[in-house]
């Protein structure tokens, strides 16, 4: 049973989407443990993770590869959220 706010049940789940904008090309790169996941148009690549992530050491992996030019980590959508805890 799902009981709280939607932040609060996005906070519990047990991944985080993390999506990396690079500066130029895209690399061939993923971070450790991450499932890869459709990439956002404008060609930030995404991944979920599972939590908690160390958002520290997946900027510092990632910009040994590449320019990278912005970082979003977060709890995955309610929809993802809902279907994790029916599913």
């Amino acid at each position: 049973r799902a009981t709280g706010t939607v932040r609060e049940l996005r906070g519990r789940s047990e991944h985080r989407i993390l999506e990396v904008t690079w500066a130029g090309r895209t690399p061939a790169w993923a971070p450790r443990g991450g499932r890869p996941l459709t990439p956002r148009a404008d060609g930030a690549t995404r991944f979920e993770l599972p939590a908690p992530v160390d958002v520290a050491a997946v900027v510092a992996e990632a910009s040994a590869v590449a320019e990278v030019v912005g970082v979003r980590c977060e709890p995955p959508g309610l929809e993802d959220v809902f279907l994790e805890l029916v599913g």
